[in-house]
């Protein structure tokens, strides 16, 4: 059942260093390993410093209930107590079932890119958005909950883009290795003209956003949001 793992890590006197593989190691050791070449079954997202503690949140798809992670946690060479963990689930007919929506404004927080044909393109592409998130719902959802290709097709050819205000940033993922997105903030839309049912699958995808995250490599902490939907 998708839910979002707020964790709450002791802060330490080290600071963590939280490379990509780092925060995709630490996943994997609370989460589980995916099999040989799949994707993993959760998203990472930055660690925010609030002095006492670090804030980590990450997002869980698998099927089965979310484990609430307990004791400590390794990212890199530092080893962190957990000292709380929130968890909170949704099912995929709770998410298609909230309201519908118009538009949504995105927080990009970490690095957006998408990998087209071996090209990194590292802008946040309205259906490339909408596009990587039905593909990543409907490999994790009930099949009574999956979205038809009509469903998705009226939707890519009705969202665009309305603001941006942002940047590329560039991070190293392992030494040697850099990757660049998107970060900063983005408002999508569809039109009225696009029905009901468009407006109903667009909202479904941005509230599964904040869980799944967007774009490539969201295990690796890539692609993590916030997002406000907004009903007119």
């Amino acid at each position: 059942m998708p839910a979002t793992v707020d964790i709450r890590l002791a802060a330490g006197d080290r600071d963590l260093d939280v490379t990509p593989v780092r925060l995709h190691g630490a996943g994997c050791a609370l989460f589980g390993h995916p099999a040989p070449g799949a994707a993993p079954g959760f998203s990472t997202g930055p660690l925010v410093d609030h002095g006492d503690v670090v804030w980590w949140r990450l997002g869980w798809l698998g099927a089965a209930r979310c484990p609430t992670p307990t004791g400590s946690v390794r990212i890199g060479p530092a080893t962190r107590r957990i000292v709380g963990a929130d968890v909170a689930e949704w099912s995929f007919a709770q998410l298609a079932a909230g309201p519908p929506a118009r538009a949504a404004e995105v927080d990009v927080l970490s690095p957006l890119y998408f990998s087209r044909s071996g090209r990194d393109h590292p802008l946040p592409d309205p259906v490339l958005v909408v596009g990587s998130l039905a593909r990543r719902w409907n490999q994790w959802c009930p099949v009574e909950s999956s979205l038809t290709e009509d469903e998705l097709r009226a939707l890519t050819s009705s969202v665009h883009l309305t603001d941006l205000d942002g940047r590329t940033r560039t991070s190293p993922v392992r030494p040697g290795q850099d990757q660049t997105g998107f970060v900063g903030r983005v408002r999508f839309a569809v039109p009225r003209a696009a029905g009901a049912t468009t407006a109903a699958a667009f909202a479904a995808l941005l509230r599964f956003a904040e869980i799944a995250g967007v774009g490539a490599q969201t295990g690796h902490g890539f692609g993590a949001v916030r997002v406000r939907l907004d009903p007119r």
